[in-house]
């Protein structure tokens, strides 16, 4: 098999069925002032191409708990086999604890163990603070 040369620069594409995991998961609401693209949500008065990841990062980074949990929660698998997937549900659990969305954490946690793990530590954090 011969591989055709690249540069180092050229990205590599992988077309992917729809079935697959790793396709693009279904659109998701936004805030108003973020753009969807195909690559997924656009910041505002952003404009290179940046992938989900890094705006979850911007916007956990910056505080913007609701749009980090927006951008993270497609991404989300419980007991995935893919581990990128199993590490953005734990992700966004941690999200969910910072933005104190306790009840819909609460609500994970009745059939999640890592929902419920989050939850009592963030719990035992807040009694201990006291």
């Amino acid at each position: 098999m011969v591989v055709p040369a690249r540069s180092a620069n050229s990205p590599i594409r992988i077309a992917l069925p729809q079935s697959s995991p790793l396709a693009v998961p279904p659109t998701v609401d936004l805030a108003p002032d973020v753009k969807a693209s195909a690559r997924g949500p656009v910041l505002p008065g952003d404009t290179r191409a940046v992938n989900w990841f890094e705006q979850a990062s911007a916007a956990e980074a910056s505080g913007d708990w609701d749009l980090a949990i927006t951008l993270v929660s497609p991404y989300a698998e419980c007991f995935s086999a893919d581990h990128h997937r199993h590490h953005n549900h734990l992700w966004h659990l941690d999200l969910l604890v910072l933005a104190q969305r306790f009840d819909e954490l609460t609500e994970l946690a009745r059939t999640d163990p890592h929902a419920r793990r989050r939850l009592n530590r963030a719990l035992r954090d807040q009694a201990g603070g006291d």
